[in-house]
This record gives C-alpha cells, sequence and structure tokens, in this order.
C-alpha cells in the first residue's frame, strides 16, 4: 500500500513537468518562437516624482508567450501589449527574455531575448554644477558619450560657461550697436525734416 502511495506522490509531482515536455513538441516549440519575432517595442525616458526611468511598451505580443525581467514575469494584456518599467541603472542594451506563456504548451520554456538599446542615463546631470547649464550636453539627463571623470566634466563645463558667456556679449553688443544706429538715424532724419519745415516757411 505504501508503495502505491508513493509512486501515485511521484506521478503528482512530477506529472506536470513530463507532461509539458512531452506537449512542447519542436514543431510547437519553433511555432511558438516565431510569435517572438513578430512583436514590436518602444522606450521612452520618463522622470515622475523625482524618480528617472525608462518605459518599454511590447506591441503585437501573443498570448503564448511572456516577457522576463527583473525576476518578474510579464503576460500581454488583451490588446497584445506589454509595459515594463526599468530603472536606469541596468545599462544598454537592455535585455528583456522571452519565454512560452501560461497557455501555451510551452509554459516558462525559453523562447528569444530582445536587446533594446537606449540613450543612456547621465548621472553628472543629477551634480549641483548643471543648475542652470541645463543645456549643455554633459548636463543632460540622456547622453550617449563617455565622461572620463569629474576633471574632464568641469573642464568641459566651464569651457562651455566661457563660449556662452563670449556669446552673450556678442549678442548684447551687436544689440547695442544697432540701437545705437537707430537712434542716430532717427535724430539726423529728424533734423533733415526739421529744417525742411523751416525753409517752407
Amino acid at each position: 500500500m505504501r508503495k502505491y502511495l508513493i509512486v501515485a506522490i511521484s506521478i503528482f509531482l512530477f506529472c506536470p513537468l513530463v507532461c509539458n515536455a512531452a506537449l512542447c513538441t519542436n514543431t510547437k516549440y519553433n511555432e511558438i518562437k516565431e510569435k517572438v519575432k513578430k512583436v514590436e517595442v518602444n522606450w521612452e525616458f520618463k522622470e515622475e516624482d523625482g524618480e528617472n526611468y525608462y518605459e518599454f511598451n511590447f506591441n503585437n505580443v501573443d498570448n503564448l508567450i511572456m516577457a522576463y525581467f527583473a525576476n518578474d514575469y510579464y503576460e500581454p494584456d488583451e490588446n497584445g501589449k506589454i509595459t515594463i518599467i526599468a530603472g536606469v541603472g541596468y545599462g544598454s542594451p537592455y535585455k528583456i527574455k522571452f519565454y512560452g506563456g501560461y497557455d501555451s504548451d510551452c509554459v516558462e520554456e525559453y523562447l528569444d531575448t530582445k536587446e533594446v538599446n537606449v540613450t543612456k542615463y547621465n548621472d553628472y546631470s543629477e551634480k549641483e554644477e548643471c543648475k542652470g547649464n541645463e543645456d549643455f550636453e554633459l548636463c543632460k539627463k540622456l547622453y550617449d558619450g563617455e565622461i572620463k571623470d569629474d576633471e574632464e566634466f568641469n573642464k568641459k563645463l566651464n569651457n562651455y560657461k566661457r563660449n556662452t558667456l563670449i556669446k552673450k556679449i556678442v549678442i548684447y553688443t551687436g544689440i547695442s550697436i544697432l540701437v545705437v544706429l537707430v537712434i542716430i538715424y532717427f535724430s539726423k532724419h529728424k533734423k533733415l525734416i526739421g529744417k525742411k519745415v523751416e525753409n517752407e516757411k
């Protein structure tokens, strides 16, 4: 009796694995894997309540597949869409794995990986020196270049500030000269009109 009980328990525990393996034939596996190729993805960088993150939207996701990222499975909604929120610290590209969905014959079987290239988050954008210099390339939230160290950052920031100041001086000087010329022109024109009026009298 005890022997039969052990056999029954073993079948109960291991049948799902064995049965799933039997159902997930090569043909079905390849059919499901092909569905991953049809998945489209776009990403967007977002800032909300002081938090910076990337939002990945996967479209055209069949219900026979699901995504896996950061120890979590993501199933598509009724519109075939999966949205994944990811922090900025993972680096680029972000690797999203796809597995057989719970409605498929290949449940949790690895299918493929999609790599999503994003413009990297720039940690230097958080520096105090960037306040008021947000238009400077190395102070922007997203930057694909490399910043070797603080010394290089400060050197380039100082150059940016100096060049910006020079541009402002040139612009203000040009505007001032233009204003003076306009004033002189109208002043002379006014005198000429005055003389013409007096001569006509």
